[in-house]
């Protein structure tokens, strides 16, 4: 996986995912199996107004349960996988993110390893 070249204005979609997964196995490499949901509610701006919006954007309330339910919905349903909305799932996928960073700054995905008698860094 080269970066980016200063000129380049695309970003590879098998890089994207090689990285994302590398995030993952790394939580699970730290015996990380699950995130506890403390604080469902979060404030956010839809993709359409974040990007290319003259105006600032409006933030919305949106619901970290309401997003997993509505990814899992829109991936799994074999009805919609010829016309899945991949916009609005990667809006919800996005909320999920913000969630997971918002674990590890509060310090929810270091607690198993706090049980584990691994030691933390």
């Amino acid at each position: 996986m080269d970066a980016m070249k200063p000129n380049e204005k695309s970003i590879e979609l098998s890089e994207l995912k090689a990285l994302t997964n590398r995030l993952f196995e790394s939580l699970e490499h730290a015996g990380v199996d699950r995130i506890p949901v403390t604080q469902n509610q979060y404030w956010t701006v839809f993709v359409s107004e974040a990007f290319g919006s003259a105006e600032p954007p409006q933030a919305t309330m949106s619901d970290v349960l309401d997003d997993l339910a509505d990814l899992r919905s829109e991936v799994t349903d074999e009805d919609q996988e010829t016309t899945l909305i991949a916009w609005h799932a990667f809006e919800h996928l996005s909320g999920l993110m913000k969630f997971v960073a918002h674990a590890d700054l509060d310090g929810s995905l270091t607690a198993p390893l706090a049980n584990s008698g691994v030691p933390r860094p």
